[in-house]
């Protein structure tokens, strides 16, 4: 059964209810206005995997190493339709993505992802103990 959940924030008040769901502490806006900030993800659950459809202006998220023991060890396979994406795990160097690529994220380590411009993306979310029950014992 889908049951969509949509999350829209005009300005910066629903910033942080956005990133909170997402894991990500840490989010700056480094548009020059942040008034021009806009976001909105839909979401929704098909078996054992979180689909999300993200909209958003210039933005930085990024999952701290004090959130590393919240229980949340997903990976993450991001596919970027429209604008560009920055990202890197751990203290590796950004690698940078435009529409058409595609990426994962280990919510098991440190993470950060800027958002260039207004971009559009799409977040498969798979539960690690999930993929761990399809493997043969």
């Amino acid at each position: 059964m889908k049951c969509p959940i949509i999350l829209s924030s005009g300005p910066m008040p629903g910033l942080s209810a956005i990133a909170l769901r997402f894991g990500a502490k840490n989010c700056q806006i480094p548009t020059q206005d942040p008034a021009a900030f806009r976001a909105r993800i839909d979401l929704q659950r098909v078996g054992a995997i979180d689909i999300s459809r993200h909209s958003t202006t210039e933005a930085e998220f990024t999952r701290a190493e004090d959130l590393l023991r919240d229980g949340d060890d997903a990976l993450m396979v991001v596919l970027l339709e429209r604008g560009a994406l920055s990202s890197r795990q751990q203290r590796e160097e950004y690698q940078t993505f435009v529409a058409s690529n595609a990426f994962v994220i280990d919510s098991a380590y440190c993470n950060s992802t800027l958002v260039a411009n207004d971009s559009q993306f799409w977040i498969l979310k798979i539960q690690r103990q999930k993929i761990a029950a399809l493997l043969p014992a």
